[in-house]
């Protein structure tokens, strides 16, 4: 596996990880708010991971261009 295709695999890695904890965070706190934390943690969470995983794909593109 190639050194850049290595780096950006890590960042989707670690996108998708900080992403669906930070997501599940915000919707811990959402779900407590309105009374469904169920709810709130797994959109949270699922929010997140695509969130961090869109940004995990485009931080290598922006690194590039730089």
């Amino acid at each position: 596996m190639s050194e850049k295709k290595k780096n950006s695999s890590n960042y989707m890695v670690w996108g998708l990880v900080i992403g669906s904890s930070l997501g599940s965070s915000i919707g811990l706190i959402v779900g407590t708010l309105t009374d469904n934390i169920a709810v709130g943690l797994t959109m949270g969470s699922s929010f997140g991971a695509s969130l961090g995983l869109v940004i995990g794909i485009l931080i290598p593109s922006f690194k590039k261009n730089t």
